[in-house]
């Protein structure tokens, strides 16, 4: 899979954040981390996909939400440090596409 293609998460932060309404960067799943701090973590750490769900405009609670992320191992390592919410599930995962990583996910 190349940048930029698929559910990669590449390209600038705030181009990304940019396209969305301001209120999304806060959403959080529960007990994760906020929206906005994981597409930080993101870019700045390099290949993280994240995972979780939108909900439409039509809808008077429109938000996106991730609540988890794909990684290689060597950087999901690095996301402890940065986030003291400590994810309900965390190991190692055969992903279809992505091959092996680690997936983080907060419920």
């Amino acid at each position: 899979m190349s940048p930029g293609q698929g559910p990669g998460l590449y390209g600038k932060r705030s181009k990304l954040l940019a396209l969305l309404p301001k209120k999304h960067a806060g959403n959080r799943q529960n007990d994760a981390p906020s929206f906005g701090e994981l597409v930080i973590w993101g870019t700045e750490l390099g290949k993280v996909w994240l995972h979780g769900y939108r909900v439409l405009p039509c809808r008077a609670d429109e938000r996106i939400t991730a609540e988890g992320f794909y990684a290689p191992k060597a950087t999901a390592e690095q996301l402890p440090a940065r986030c003291s919410l400590e994810p309900n599930e965390y190991g190692g995962e055969n992903h279809p596409t992505l091959g092996t990583v680690m997936r983080a996910w907060w419920d």
